[in-house]
């Protein structure tokens, strides 16, 4: 069933990119990248943001932000909470 989630979570697993795989993400690098262990249970990826790179722990506690990347397009990704 699709439930409302309070859009928080912990910080799972994550990496930093320093290399993106694809050109259109040149001027993103570094990055983080993360898994992020939602509070109602489900794992998701994304990015943590609003971070420095150095400051990002695992099980860190993280909440939802969104960036609208075009007036069609919204991706989730999540910041220190």
């Amino acid at each position: 069933d699709w439930v409302p989630g309070n859009g928080r979570g912990r910080v799972h697993t994550f990496t930093i990119i320093r290399q993106p795989g694809h050109p259109g993400f040149i001027d993103d690098v570094p990055y983080i990248y993360a898994i992020i262990q939602l509070d109602e249970g489900p794992r998701m990826i994304s990015n943590v943001v609003d971070c420095q790179i150095e400051d990002v722990t695992i099980n860190m506690p993280v909440v939802i932000v969104f960036d609208d990347i075009t007036p069609e397009w919204t991706l989730i990704k999540f910041k220190p909470a």
